[in-house]
């Protein structure tokens, strides 16, 4: 299955061809429109949508090329090596040709492209998130940091300001206690020589 033969468009169709076939397409095969069978209907409906959205989006249609393009290189070489190829054949039904066989493998090759650039873009995205929250725990364990360390350095600042208080209290009672012990002596002192 070939989106650009869905779409009845070349490889080089511009993005605006690629829309506009899509529209008209989808509006004469839509199940609801088409008055032919409902089932076919739907089934081309359905090709025409996944068509549209490979070829609509440039980096998914750049993977489907590359992926066209590494198709057709190896039905070239399995053509071109020998007749193994022929050989092969026989062994499917009168039903299942080789081309049904090729494209099958092909739009798996596809589906897993795709799939395998929506996890690429996942696993960045989650990688990401873990980055944001690993940033988001450093700051809050500096920020915390922070307070604690100005906390601390708070409450060591409060306690040698209460020290020189205390220290100050204790100079100035030791001041006053000899002042009065000086005084008293003075005082006894000239009591007993004025006698």
């Amino acid at each position: 299955m070939n989106y650009y033969d869905i779409l009845k468009i070349n490889k080089n169709a511009s993005p605006q061809e690629i829309k506009t076939s899509y529209k008209k397409l989808i509006k004469r095969y839509h199940p609801d429109l088409y008055p032919g069978n409902k089932i076919k209907a739907e089934t081309i409906t359905r090709n025409l949508n996944e068509a549209y959205e490979i070829l609509s989006d440039p980096e998914k249609k750049r993977i489907y090329d590359l992926s066209l393009e590494e198709q057709i290189n190896e039905n070239n070489k399995q053509y071109n090596s020998d007749n193994s190829v022929y050989d092969s054949q026989k062994n499917f039904n009168n039903e299942t040709s080789f081309a049904d066989f090729s494209n099958d493998t092909f739009e798996n090759k596809i589906k897993k492209n795709i799939h395998n650039y929506v996890e690429k873009k996942t696993e960045k995205l989650l990688l990401h998130s873990k980055l944001k929250l690993f940033l988001y725990i450093l700051f809050f364990s500096i920020f915390v940091f922070i307070l604690t360390l100005v906390d601390y350095i708070n409450y060591h600042y409060y306690i040698q300001e209460k020290q020189k208080i205390v220290n100050q209290i204790e100079e100035n009672i030791i001041n006053e206690n000899n002042r009065t012990y000086y005084n008293k002596t003075f005082d006894n002192n000239y009591y007993f020589y004025k006698k």
